[in-house]
């Protein structure tokens, strides 16, 4: 019921104003897959409703809003993966039941279970099986393809790279270079200004170093 300039809501016995009520019909479209990502990010920095709901809302853990502050990049599937969990949060800590949905979840769900952690999802990987896999997410179709996809183009010679900080795997003219080997291990660092160079190939031949550094 809506009274003035305010809608009732009497299973909660609280009140909130058209402008917040709007705000959260916002959230819950984004949340139930209606509107992606990319237009519910829009409003989120235009509508200064949406904005303060969920930075000043109480019940949102302070790691959720925290993510918000960064600087978000919307091509990081990661990344657009956190803006739904942020919604999805604020709906969960209210008991409030919604049909969740969000593509960008159930790819990473797929990819978190077949992707190695030595490779990562980085974005070179993604866009390859978003544009090249013929099948739904969450199929187990899919996820050989994925498998299939890791195995056919990521090769390292007698080991994996054991990195010391995130996954930082070479991408040649759009195919993974090829690991050989790393000069030390992260397990059997000394020092804490230490570095451990990783040796790489691409398919010319030609030797791809990545260092990472303590």
């Amino acid at each position: 019921m809506r009274v003035g300039g305010y809608m009732f809501c009497k299973r909660r016995k609280e009140s909130v104003s058209i402008e917040e009520a709007n705000a959260i019909d916002i959230m819950k479209s984004f949340a139930e897959g209606k509107i992606s990502v990319y237009q519910f990010w829009e409003e989120y920095n235009q509508n200064i409703t949406l904005f303060k709901l969920i930075n000043e809302d109480e019940k949102l853990p302070v790691k959720n809003k925290a993510f918000l502050y960064q600087e978000l990049n919307l091509n990081e599937l990661d990344h657009r993966c956190e803006i739904f969990r942020v919604v999805k949060v604020y709906f969960l800590r209210r008991n409030i039941g919604l049909n969740f949905y969000n593509e960008d979840s159930n790819l990473y769900s797929d990819l978190l279970g077949v992707i190695p952690e030595y490779i990562g999802i980085d974005k070179v990987l993604v866009d390859t099986i978003i544009n090249g896999c013929p099948y739904e997410i969450g199929t187990k179709e899919r996820k050989k393809y994925i498998k299939k996809y890791i195995k056919d183009n990521y090769y390292y010679e007698n080991y994996p790279p054991r990195w010391l900080q995130g996954p930082e795997w070479p991408i040649i003219d759009g195919k993974p270079a090829k690991f050989l080997y790393q000069n030390k291990f992260p397990n059997h660092l000394k020092w804490d200004d230490e570095v451990i160079i990783y040796h790489f190939s691409d398919y010319n031949g030609n030797e791809v170093i990545v260092e990472q550094s303590t």
